[in-house]
């Protein structure tokens, strides 16, 4: 049995040894392709090119650096309509296989470098986003403002979450049986202010009318609980 048990163990240990090696060397692949990428723009592009992708000009764009990675996360739109308060919000959260760099120099967000992962790969998608750069560092200043005062100390790292329907970003934060989502934007449609924490249920059955408002006819009603 000590045999057995002993054999389990080094399985156990090799497996996540293994799963880890995977995730770091996808990690590191993703920084290389992302920082040659910064390197061969930072060659060619124009000091009208920097400007527009967000920078103070060319040397400002040469002087820029990538920052720390995150993922980016998603809510599929009939999971949101069959939210129900009271629910776990976190479930609704799911993983793409998309994941963003900020771009800064200065010591400010000045664009965001948006990595795809295909088929195993790690590609560029896109760099710019230079408005949503500055929000996401604003935003994120204003969540550790307030995280002790929430009672969110020792929270998982926060989710950044795109609701592309309703061109929405928020950061996802959960302790305990604490669940915030705080915005990156100040949208008036869905009544929503940028840096500020709401609960679900406080902002969810507004996102649920104005997704209906942009759902074809025949969708509309699907995943709907009355209740």
């Amino acid at each position: 049995m000590k045999t057995i048990h002993m054999v389990s163990t080094i399985v156990l240990i090799l497996c996540f040894t293994l799963v880890s090696a995977v995730a770091y060397g996808q990690e590191d692949e993703m920084k290389n392709v992302a920082m040659s990428s910064l390197k061969e723009w930072k060659k060619s592009f124009t000091e009208d090119q920097a400007r527009k992708l967000g920078f103070d000009g060319k040397e400002d764009f040469e002087a820029s650096e990538l920052g720390a990675p995150f993922k980016l996360y998603t809510i599929q739109p009939d999971a949101l309509m069959g939210y129900q308060e009271g629910q776990e919000f976190g479930k609704l959260v799911t993983e793409t296989n998309y994941s963003v760099y900020p771009v800064n120099s200065g010591g400010k967000n000045k664009a965001l470098l948006w990595m795809v992962n295909r088929k195993g790969k790690w590609q560029v998608a896109r760099m710019g986003s230079s408005k949503l750069a500055k929000n996401i560092l604003s935003t994120e200043g204003a969540m550790r403002n307030q995280m002790a005062e929430k009672g969110l100390e020792g929270a998982k790292p926060a989710k950044f979450v795109r609701l592309y329907q309703l061109y929405l970003d928020f950061f996802f934060l959960k302790a305990a049986e604490k669940e915030y989502v705080i915005p990156v934007q100040k949208i008036p449609t869905l009544k929503v202010e940028g840096g500020k924490f709401y609960s679900p249920g406080q902002v969810v059955p507004q996102w649920k009318e104005q997704l209906k408002k942009k759902m074809p006819p025949e969708e509309k009603g699907k995943g709907i609980i009355e209740g």
